[in-house]
């Protein structure tokens, strides 16, 4: 599933061993437990996606939260304004 995810906030849960990425589903649609690549300048990381939570905001429908597992190298240099995306 094609998908561009503007990355607006992290937070990590260390006792859950968990990172968030709350954001903007730009395009697409990102399911539980896809694979996409984090953008990072010209760069691109490979990560997994654990869970999604969709923001119940009034008139927000694009905004999402992302989970990750802690293990993954690419979370130690996403910052905000990055992107995700899967093609």
């Amino acid at each position: 599933m094609a998908y561009a995810f503007e990355i607006t906030c992290i937070a990590t849960l260390p006792n859950a061993r968990l990172a968030v990425f709350d954001g903007k589903l730009m395009q697409g649609c990102i399911t539980t437990n896809s694979i996409a690549d984090l953008v990072h300048g010209s760069e691109h990381f490979p990560l997994h996606v654990k869970g999604v939570i969709l923001e119940l905001a009034k008139n927000q429908c694009n905004i999402l939260s992302l989970t990750f597992e802690l293990d993954q190298k690419a979370l130690a240099i996403a910052a905000v304004g990055d992107w995700l995306i899967c093609d």
